[in-house]
């Protein structure tokens, strides 16, 4: 029970400033019992778990989208001519064409073949090397790359003899026996069955002069990966006349549904995260009901002395908003502090229970990447307040009819 002193003391702050005595007497309710504190901690960790997630899904997206706009060109054009590639070097030189946004056009030959080693025959596309691949595996061995998992599917190594088939200009089958060179550990699934061969590599001649069924392809590299869509559209309007059967593929179409399962997991976790939230709140759900039940004795007083209807319900409105300030700045920050060294946790987990829990084989990338993003701060921020003002309005307008009366009676 308040004492005679507190009670004046409260009586001239109630009348001298409302608002900072509510915020003081929800901030006493707040600190008080060991309940208020379990459920200021059960708030914490869920912010923390959704925060921590998002971060590492963002930072998944974010380097997955960097890695694949590179793994290959922005844009690929299929079976074409040396007049559409001469003119779309003439359409990058000029800066009013809307193709000036070209940061390097590159010839792509390619062919079907198949490949023989121990009684084994397998299909291979064959084609050279681009500036993307050169750079890591060309050398001056002679020879093909192919890719981590086909050499794992077709039990073939490094320096491993082999024989390539394919139909020459005559229509009659063609053996070439070439060596594996390197292993593409930097790969994706839809480019397992590529090889890459040096155009300087004596094979090259073999391979592509002979052959009557390879394509010439235009590998196109954007200043902006994320316009290629906007880019295809622009090439089938120029080149409808040219070839209105011109067969285009971009970056984003061939990985998109990587990255679309990226942003659907993400929102799906933040949905199963949310009611994690929700159910933390019911804790302080709880917890202001308790403070209700158990201080109605001072409610009953602090009407006595003058405090209207509102001022209490507003008391019970600020307890639940400091529960949600303390427990948002501990999550943001515990979030922020797992973000950073979670790589080092991931290594530490895979270390003591001798397991890969990121494969680079299926990600690229062999750690747990973050993107810290303040829009997903305000946006938890927000929903937390809300809910938490929400599952407060009902005790505390209950309080508001707290009889004092009747309580004081018995006092």
């Amino acid at each position: 029970m308040l004492s005679y002193d507190i009670v004046i003391n409260i009586y001239f702050k109630l009348q001298n400033n409302m608002n900072n005595l509510s915020f003081f007497i929800a901030k006493k309710y707040s600190l008080s019992k060991v309940i208020c504190y379990v459920a200021i901690i059960a708030l914490t960790m869920g912010i923390a778990c959704i925060l921590t997630v998002a971060s590492v899904m963002n930072g998944f997206y974010d380097i997955l989208d960097k890695k694949l706009s590179n793994i290959i060109s922005n844009v690929i054009i299929f079976n074409v001519d040396n007049n559409l590639y001469n003119e779309l070097l003439s359409l990058q030189k000029q800066k009013d064409s809307g193709f000036n946004n070209i940061k390097d056009i590159e010839k792509i030959l390619q062919t079907q073949a198949f490949f023989t080693n121990n009684n084994k025959i397998d299909y291979l596309a064959v084609q050279n090397s681009s500036k993307n691949t050169k750079n890591k595996y060309e050398d001056n061995n002679s020879g093909i790359t192919i890719s981590k998992q086909y050499a794992k599917d077709s039990n073939l190594k490094v320096n491993q003899d082999i024989t390539l088939l394919f139909n020459n200009k005559e229509n009659k089958l063609e053996q070439l026996p070439i060596k594996i060179k390197n292993i593409n550990y930097e790969t994706v699934q839809v480019l397992n069955q590529i090889a890459y061969i040096s155009r300087q590599d004596p094979n090259f001649s073999k391979i592509f002069n002979n052959n009557i069924n390879y394509s010439t392809n235009l590998q196109i590299k954007l200043d902006n990966p994320h316009n290629a869509n906007n880019f295809k559209i622009k090439l089938l309007d120029k080149f409808k006349d040219h070839n209105p059967k011109l067969v285009i593929y971009t970056w984003e179409e061939i990985f998109g549904s990587i990255l679309d399962g990226i942003k659907y997991t993400k929102q799906i976790m933040f949905i199963i995260l949310f009611f994690m939230i929700i159910v933390a709140t019911f804790n302080i759900l709880a917890t202001i009901t308790i403070t209700i039940k158990e201080k109605q004795g001072e409610i009953a007083i602090l009407q006595t002395i003058g405090a209207t209807k509102p001022f209490i319900f507003k008391i019970f409105i600020s307890q639940s908003m400091i529960f949600s300030t303390i427990a948002l700045t501990s999550g943001i920050i515990l979030s922020y502090i797992l973000c950073l060294f979670i790589s080092d946790i991931t290594k530490f987990i895979e270390s003591i229970f001798n397991i890969i829990l990121i494969n680079p084989d299926n990600y690229l990338i062999d750690y747990l990447p973050t993107k810290y993003s303040l829009i997903d701060v305000l946006y938890i921020s927000i929903f937390t307040y809300l809910i938490n003002i929400i599952i407060a309005i009902i005790p505390a307008y209950k309080a508001t009819k707290t009889n004092p009366v009747q309580l004081l009676r018995y006092e």
